[in-house]
């Protein structure tokens, strides 16, 4: 039996601002690389390094997690402490907008590479996104059946329609 979502957020509150939405759509290139400097920046991001583990303040195995979109994905990078980032088993367990369990290298509807950081896209279809929609979901890492490390529960908006309205600059 998995316990709910909410006891992987941290006990701990902070007064800063750690995670970030995504202002624009974008299109990454899937292939584990950071392909160039402004192939994530449309994305939300959030730094599980700085926020520490689910119940501590200790950096764990994720630093940072990007999250996307475009018309037709879902995007999700994540970036690791370990060199060895190829080694472990992923999972994505969507809590919101519905409940959804996608493990990396078992779920054939996904795209994704691991090189040196891990890409993901995931057809919006499949996960019931909407025009004004919030994407909740926890990644897990394993090692031979065992978990190594999870990030805490992230929250990322995701506006498929007017995006530019939301989110603009003078």
């Amino acid at each position: 039996v998995e316990p709910p979502p909410e006891l992987f957020s941290p006990i701990k509150k902070f007064a800063e601002v750690l995670t970030f939405q995504p202002n624009d759509k974008m299109t990454p290139v899937i292939d584990g690389k950071v392909t160039h400097f402004y192939e994530w920046h449309h994305a939300g991001h959030a730094d599980v390094k700085r926020m520490g583990g689910t119940m501590q303040r200790f950096a764990g195995l994720f630093s940072i997690i990007y999250c996307g979109f475009d018309d037709k994905n879902l995007y999700i990078r994540f970036d690791t402490e370990d060199p060895d980032i190829a080694d472990y088993d992923y999972r994505i367990k969507f809590y919101k907008p519905k409940k959804l369990e996608i493990f990396l290298k078992k779920t054939p509807e996904i795209t994704y590479k691991i090189d040196s950081i891990v890409e993901i896209a995931i057809p919006i279809s499949f996960i019931d996104v909407k025009d004004e929609g919030v994407v909740e979901f926890i990644i897990n890492a394993q090692q031979k059946g065992v978990e190594i490390d999870r990030t805490p529960l992230l929250k990322f908006t995701v506006k498929l329609k007017d995006v530019k309205l939301y989110n603009w600059t003078v």
